[in-house]
């Protein structure tokens, strides 16, 4: 009789970035502009059996396997084992699958995020990511479609028509600043990819 493969969920999250897919693929994948939007540190390495390894400094560190690298189109991780983090079940792992489709110059950016055990120890990694993702997304967007003080790396640049024009009334302030999405987070939401590592208390039952 097979066994019987852990009981999981999930999360989605999409957003409309008033950019071509190719600006937010670098977001994505490139270093450098990982850590204007996401992290402290990062090291991509960019390839289908690739390293993605992030740092949050103090907060900790988490390692992916790049699964899927189909650049402007689709970038899929899996997690690794990471410090702190309650019992993974055997047959369990922790998956980011990014999309992205384009028209007219803006990309429909889609996540899902999947593979979290249905268990009372990870309700926190649950709830933490599923509401931290929004916030990041949003982050990402303003960054993307505003702009900060080095877009040279992201080549917009060199066409300002990439970016699409916002509907009528849309907000128009500046990218907030990188903890924006954490006091907002007033739930003890955690990082994407991994807990605080400081924090992983919020795990037990």
């Amino acid at each position: 009789m097979a066994e019987k493969k852990p009981a999981t969920r999930s999360h989605e999250h999409e957003i409309e970035i008033g950019v071509p897919a190719r600006v937010v693929w670098r977001a994505l994948t490139e270093p450098k502009t990982l850590t204007r939007w996401y992290v402290e540190k990062a090291d991509v390495e960019p390839r289908q059996g690739g390293r993605y390894r992030l740092s949050w400094g103090a907060e900790g560190d988490g390692e992916a396997r790049i699964d899927v690298w189909e650049p402007n189109r689709r970038l899929r991780l899996v997690h690794l084992p990471f410090e702190g983090a309650p019992p993974m079940p055997d047959g369990c792992a922790i998956v980011e699958d990014f999309t992205m489709e384009e028209e007219d110059g803006t990309t429909l950016l889609r996540l899902v995020n999947s593979g979290i055990p249905e268990t009372p120890e990870w309700d926190g990694f649950f709830t933490g990511t599923d509401s931290g993702w929004d916030g990041y997304f949003e982050f990402l967007r303003d960054m993307l479609e505003v702009g900060d003080d080095d877009e040279t790396d992201l080549g917009i640049e060199e066409d300002d028509s990439a970016r699409a024009p916002r509907a009528s009334g849309a907000k128009q302030s500046g990218p907030r600043p990188p903890d924006a999405g954490r006091r907002r987070r007033q739930d003890g939401g955690a990082r994407p990819h991994r807990p605080p590592r400081r924090q992983t208390d919020r795990f037990s039952p």
